[in-house]
């Protein structure tokens, strides 16, 4: 029965979103037992660093929102943030980046390593205590051209000046996606920040 949702044995996101899943599917795909490594609230988040045989992970509340996964079949990114990696093939000239939504950041370091360009990456976040998590617990380093910025992204890009030439949005909490993340004014306020060919 899992085998309908994977290919080779990795759980395709696109198809648990395609299919209906039975108790059966969700019992299999349970987290297993975690190790806590560091737990906090803060005025917007429940935090936790948890370690299991799967991975290194940072959780708000119940829901899984980066980290590492390190197994025997797979090294690496939680699968849905590799197709933020494309963007190198996409626009391999770019020289500015906005990420809304820092998470672990190891999403920061890897885009460095891919543009050769780039001159400035800012990262916007809402969680106060992000930053140093991602470097005590997911070896974060930041870089000469990387800037944090601890707002509400929708006020950041409200009176950004900057024009990038590629902004990603991972953003999420205990709730999942809010609602500003969808309205008309977050989208005119992306495309007003981005250059002429910008992604």
């Amino acid at each position: 029965m899992i085998d309908e949702f994977s290919e080779n044995g990795i759980i395709i996101p696109e198809n648990l979103m395609k299919k209906d899943i039975d108790e059966t599917i969700l019992k299999k795909l349970k987290t297993p037992k975690e190790t806590i490594l560091f737990k906090t609230e803060s005025d917007f988040h429940n935090i936790c660093v948890c370690k299991n045989k799967l991975g290194q992970f940072l959780k708000y509340g119940i829901s899984i929102q980066a980290g590492i996964i390190d197994t025997k079949d797979y090294k690496g990114n939680i699968p849905y943030l590799n197709y933020f990696l494309q963007t190198s093939f996409l626009k391999k000239d770019a020289k500015k980046i906005l990420l809304i939504g820092f998470g672990s950041g190891l999403l920061v370091n890897q885009l460095e390593k891919l543009f050769f360009n780039l001159k400035k990456f800012d990262a916007v976040d809402i969680e106060e205590n992000i930053l140093t998590i991602a470097k005590d617990y997911f070896d974060f380093k930041e870089s000469d051209i990387f800037n944090f910025h601890l707002q509400d992204a929708l006020v950041f890009l409200k009176n950004n000046k900057t024009k990038y030439d590629i902004i990603i949005t991972d953003v999420a909490g205990n709730e999942g996606i809010d609602e500003r993340f969808f309205s008309d004014e977050f989208f005119e306020n992306i495309k007003k920040s981005l250059t002429k060919n910008g992604i």
